[in-house]
C-alpha cells in the first residue's frame, strides 16, 4: 500500500512494518521518498550525519529541541525510494547497519551513501560488498559495481575472483552498463594475459619433465625418457582449464588430478601422487602470477 504526503491539515499516514522505526509524529522533519513512504527523522542527527543531506534538500534550521515534536509537518521530497531511504536513516541513527542479501538492494544504498558523504556507512558497504556471500558467488557483479563507483581496492579484489569463472559464459548483469569499454577490457586482458602466463609455465615444466612412470615411461630402449602419460594428459586438460579460469582452484583437486591419473597406464597413480612435491612447486609458480588489476581510480584510462 502506497501512502501520500500528507497535508498540513491531514492526519499522518502510518508507516508499514518494515519502516515502523521511523513512523510519523516522532521527529521534527518530515521527508517523502520518491515512492511516497513517510519517515519522520530528527534533523540534529541528519545533520550530525550528513551536513550534505540538508544542504541538498535547504532544510531551514528550527530553535527547538531534537526531542519535540512538531505537528503537520511539510514533507521533504527527496530522490530515493523508501528502502534506500530507510537503510540511511539506520546508519545516521545508532541502530544496527543494515545488511543485504541482494546486490540489486546494497548498490542504490552505496550510491546515495556517497551522494550524502557519509563516510562511516560507505566503509561499512565496501565491507559488505567484498563479503563472501557476494563476491564469491557473483565477482563479476561486484567488479561492475565497485568500479562504478570508484572503489580501487575493491575493484582489485573483485578482479581476482573472476579469474574463477569463465568469462565467456558469464550472465548478464544490469550493472554492467555503468563500466566503460575499457573496464571490460581491462578484465579481459588480465585474463587472457594470465592464462597465457599459466600455460607458459606448463609447457616450461613440460620441456624439463623429469616424472617417469614405472610402466609407461620406457622407450624403444627401454630407458626411462619419456614422461608419463599422466602428465600428458594433464598439461592437456589443464591447460584448456586455465584457458577459462586461469587460476589454480581446479587443476589441483583430487578429482582433477585423479582423471588425468585413470588416462594413463596401471602404475600411473602411483606415479602422480609420488609426485606431490613437484605439483606442490608447480601450483606455487602458477599462483605467483599476477592475478589482479592494479589500483587504479576508476577513469584514469
Amino acid at each position: 500500500m502506497v501512502h501520500t504526503a500528507p497535508s498540513s491539515s491531514a492526519s499522518s499516514p502510518q508507516l508499514p512494518h518494515r519502516y515502523a522505526t521511523f513512523e510519523v509524529a516522532n521527529g521534527d522533519t518530515l521527508l517523502q521518498s520518491s515512492d511516497s513512504f513517510s519517515f519522520s527523522v530528527h534533523r540534529c542527527l541528519l545533520v550530525r550525519a550528513s551536513p550534505a543531506f540538508c544542504d541538498t534538500f535547504h532544510i531551514p534550521p528550527i530553535a527547538i529541541p531534537c526531542s519535540s515534536v512538531v505537528p503537520n509537518l511539510v514533507p521533504i521530497p527527496i530522490s530515493e525510494p523508501a528502502y534506500v531511504l530507510d537503510a540511511l536513516l539506520r546508519f545516521m541513527y545508532p541502530l544496527p547497519p543494515p545488511s543485504f542479501n541482494d546486490l540489486s538492494q546494497l548498490a542504490p544504498v552505496l550510491a546515495a551513501c556517497i551522494n550524502y558523504q557519509m563516510a562511516p556507512a560507505i566503509s561499512i558497504l565496501r565491507q559488505q560488498l567484498v563479503s563472501p556471500k557476494f563476491l564469491l558467488r557473483e565477482p563479476l557483479r561486484v567488479f561492475a559495481i565497485a568500479r562504478r563507483f570508484g572503489l580501487t581496492a575493491e575493484v582489485a579484489e573483485a578482479s581476482r575472483e573472476t579469474l574463477r569463472i569463465d568469462l565467456s559464459e558469464a550472465p548478464f548483469y544490469e550493472e554492467m552498463k555503468y563500466i566503460s569499454a575499457y573496464d571490460l577490457q581491462c578484465l579481459l586482458v588480465l585474463h587472457r594475459q594470465r592464462g597465457k602466463a599459466a600455460r607458459s609455465v606448463l609447457s616450461a615444466r613440460s620441456s624439463a619433465c623429469r616424472l617417469r612412470c614405472s610402466k609407461c615411461s620406457r622407450d624403444n630402449m627401454g630407458q626411462y625418457t619419456l614422461p608419463p602419460r599422466w602428465w600428458r594428459e594433464f598439461e592437456r586438460k589443464a591447460k584448456e582449464e586455465l584457458t577459462r579460469r586461469p587460476l589454480t582452484d581446479v587443476i589441483f583437486t583430487m578429482r582433477f588430478l585423479s582423471e588425468c591419473a585413470n588416462a594413463g597406464c596401471s602404475s600411473c597413480g602411483t606415479s602422480l601422487l609420488d609426485s606431490y612435491e613437484f605439483l606442490e612447486t608447480l601450483k606455487a609458480e602458477i599462483d605467483a602470477l599476477p592475478d589482479a588489476l592494479p589500483l587504479t581510480p576508476a577513469g584514469d584510462n
